[in-house]
């Protein structure tokens, strides 16, 4: 068996099983329907001999197959939409000498209050206020880092 028969079952298995941990090494198009996917796609499997496979997804495009419109292989995954916001929240907490309130950090980021404080807690282990609070304040910093003063004795 080649090598590329042996990549190519074991990129076959991880359509079969819809295996999350391969989305992004590569991706697979089914002919008979002119669609490329992720591994991970919520699709009907297709049959074997009708499945190619691609590196990326300008490849599959180069190849005349069109994205899926359900798992959209084009688009970040929800894991990194996910991980951008919490990022981005976290940078404006870190420029702010104060929290700015729930429902104004959530705007910035894109998504309801609700969801963004479950999703922060989720990644960062704490909510977005005892986050904010357990950090320093760009202002403690700057006066940590400055060098102290000491009056000279007017007597010595």
């Amino acid at each position: 068996m080649l090598e590329t028969d042996r990549q190519s079952d074991k990129r076959w298995e991880a359509v079969a099983s819809r295996d999350r941990s391969a989305d992004g090494t590569f991706y697979y198009a089914v002919r008979t329907t002119g669609v490329y996917c992720r591994p991970s796609c919520a699709s009907r499997l297709p049959r074997r001999e009708n499945v190619s496979f691609h590196a990326s997804c300008a490849a599959a495009e180069a190849a005349g197959f069109r994205a899926c419109k359900r798992c959209r292989p084009a688009e970040r995954t929800p894991v990194e939409a996910q991980l951008a916001a919490v990022s981005k929240a976290c940078a404006i907490l870190a420029e702010r000498e104060t929290a700015p309130p729930l429902a104004e950090l959530a705007a910035a980021v894109g998504v309801s209050p609700f969801h963004f404080h479950r999703l922060f807690k989720q990644v960062i282990g704490a909510t977005p206020r005892e986050y904010a609070r357990a950090r320093p304040t760009p202002r403690a910093s700057a006066r940590a880092r400055a060098p102290t003063r000491t009056r000279s004795r007017a007597w010595a």
